[in-house]
């Protein structure tokens, strides 16, 4: 569900900058079920969020489209030019656990490299391993309190005691 709001608030981004795309940009949708619908810019009035989907509504308050974010594989933009190469779901939801001294990060691709860090509640870097691959780290020698894990762009609270 994180990842299709995410979609969701990239194409309303997109949407900001509309007044300067030309006509000829398409926004595409694509079904899981392998359909596709495709729609000018130029003619999408709104994308009107509800809790399990959304709908897009033409110039003319007609609904275009309806979708539920289970039945939609990806949205996608025809003849646009941007920077931006390509949107990645996040599927990796690490959980981390402290026990004697030892910070375990669980749900990690074995062998993957990573950069892992550790910042106290002060904001000072306690470890950092630009190579981490998934092993537990020695909390021994740091004081009890509240510490943030960083591992690339994730973050994840944990306590010593």
């Amino acid at each position: 569900m994180k990842s299709r709001l995410a979609l969701c608030a990239f194409t309303l981004a997109l949407w900001g900058s509309w007044s300067s795309v030309q006509a000829q940009v398409k926004m595409v949708f694509h079904a899981v079920d392998g359909t596709r619908f495709e729609t000018s810019l130029d003619q999408v009035r709104t994308l009107k969020m509800k809790p399990q989907g959304f709908d897009v509504t033409g110039k003319e308050n007609q609904t275009l489209v309806s979708y539920d974010f289970k039945d939609l594989k990806k949205i996608s933009f025809d003849n646009l030019e941007t920077s931006i190469s390509q949107v990645v779901e996040e599927t990796q939801k690490l959980k981390v656990s402290v026990a004697h001294q030892t910070l375990k990060v669980l749900n990690w691709p074995a062998g993957t490299p990573a950069t892992a860090s550790i910042y106290a509640a002060t904001g000072q870097c306690v470890y950092r391993n630009a190579q981490w691959t998934g092993e537990d780290i020695s909390l021994a020698g740091m004081p009890l309190g509240v510490y943030i894990l960083k591992v690339n762009q994730q973050t994840y609270k944990f306590v010593q005691r």
